[in-house]
């Protein structure tokens, strides 16, 4: 069995730096200011990491705030910790092909040569509950510097850190070329969408754009616009059914699976995943299936995601055509798009947690029955790649959650058989 050697972290850490390390408050206020759209450097912050989300809802800064950051500047597989507000959280930073610095509330880890910093990353990963338990505080819970670097962990020699850190990146590349393709998908559905239902470019009799070859158009009072001539409307309130979930109460949230039980989603969970498990007889037969679209309308509103299983909670709504006619593929293009999302947005009242169930009632929307047949029918495939690929990167995720403990504890090595 391959030896293991404990050992403080501290030990191999070259640099343990943060944003304030750049120098006062004032100085910071006086050279860095937050910008929230696309610029020289990303600010990453820990809400990326939680959302996995490295496209939308970055901060940026100028070069000058970056080159003044010069002391946490963040490179691709960087090790990111929260040092506040669940402090002890582990974090790795992908490649996003610019310059990045490291946000308010992290700690930057950067490792020496004598380990290799992606396995560094995945043994801080394996026990981050235990990293954790070294955070204090009453009100807010920290964890400082010196506690980082006095926390021992298992160190395995460098070629097998070099081995378990190839075989586990192996398994991360292929969750993210997943992520990719369904990015991909789900863009080119919006984008489609757009050129269709917005623009009103879908194809004529004749297979040309119906706009730009001079459809002709008659005005709708209820959407107060122009929409194709042999048009209606669709209120989406009426056609549709928004079935809400159910509140079981956090002291009926289980952190383990149990006999008779299901995952339990709620609005943070959508477009992640839920750790949080639920007796079956406290769901009220509100239950998600892999092929479902549901949409949040509480709390963080406009969230969509499918692909999922469990019973959901009173912010989400189950979205679906009784008679059929409307698929998943297509309520999901309906509901990405920035016309809908705008009304949720633009009907979500509540000061400190959003509530847009209103908005159902104001979801109209220019229809044509055969033209949305014809979309339905081109995009259905493209709906179903992305349900496949999600489907597949949950299985990664948890052959991953699976092997990683028994890599590091020496259950597994690398030459024994570990499909079982």
């Amino acid at each position: 069995m391959e030896s293991v050697k404990l050992e403080p972290l501290g030990k191999y850490i070259d640099i343990i730096t943060d944003y304030h390390a750049n120098g006062s408050y004032e100085s910071l206020k006086d050279h860095v200011t937050l910008l929230d759209h696309k610029d020289y450097a990303v600010i990453i912050r820990t809400l990326n990491f939680e959302r996995q989300d490295f496209r939308d809802e970055l901060l940026y800064v100028d070069e000058d705030a970056y080159n003044f950051l010069e002391k946490s500047k963040v490179l691709p597989n960087d090790i990111l910790m929260n040092k506040i507000a669940n402090p002890g959280s582990v974090y790795i930073m992908p490649d996003l092909g610019c310059p990045v610095t490291c946000g308010m509330n992290l700690f930057l880890i950067r490792f020496n040569n004598q380990v290799n910093q992606r396995y560094m990353y995945y043994n801080m990963k394996n026990v981050e509950p235990y990293i954790k338990s070294f955070s204090h505080g009453t009100t807010t819970k920290t964890i400082t510097k010196d506690d980082v670097r006095g926390i021992e962990v298992y160190f395995h020699s460098k070629p097998m850190q070099d081995s378990i850190a190839n075989f586990l990146t192996l398994i991360d590349d292929k969750i993210q070329n997943n992520k990719n393709i369904i990015y991909t998908l789900s863009r080119t559905i919006k984008l489609l969408y757009d050129y269709w239902f917005i623009q009103f470019d879908f194809p004529d009799k004749d297979g040309k754009p119906y706009k730009s070859h001079g459809g002709e158009f008659i005005y709708s009072s209820l959407l107060k616009r122009n929409i194709p001539e042999g048009w209606t409307e669709l209120s989406l309130g009426k056609r549709l059914t928004f079935e809400r979930g159910v509140e079981i109460g956090s002291d009926n949230y289980l952190v383990e699976k149990q006999e008779n039980s299901a995952p339990f989603i709620r609005v943070s969970d959508l477009n992640g995943s839920s750790e949080i498990y639920a007796k079956m007889d406290l769901l009220d037969g509100k239950l998600l299936a892999p092929q479902d679209i549901c949409v949040s309308l509480d709390g963080t509103v406009g969230k969509v995601d499918y692909a999922l299983y469990g019973g959901y909670s009173t912010g989400i709504r189950k979205v679906y055509d009784e008679k059929a006619e409307i698929n998943n593929s297509l309520i999901f293009a309906i509901l990405t798009s920035d016309y809908i999302q705008y009304v949720i947005e633009k009907y979500a009242t509540g000061s400190n947690i959003l509530h847009a169930s209103e908005a159902v009632n104001h979801m109209d929307i220019p229809y044509s029955k055969e033209v949305y047949g014809q979309f339905q029918k081109l995009i259905t495939p493209m709906f179903e790649k992305m349900i496949k690929v999600k489907l597949e990167n949950e299985k990664l995720q948890n052959y991953k959650n699976l092997i990683l403990p028994m890599l590091m504890n020496g259950q597994v090595i690398f030459g024994e058989d570990i499909r079982d």
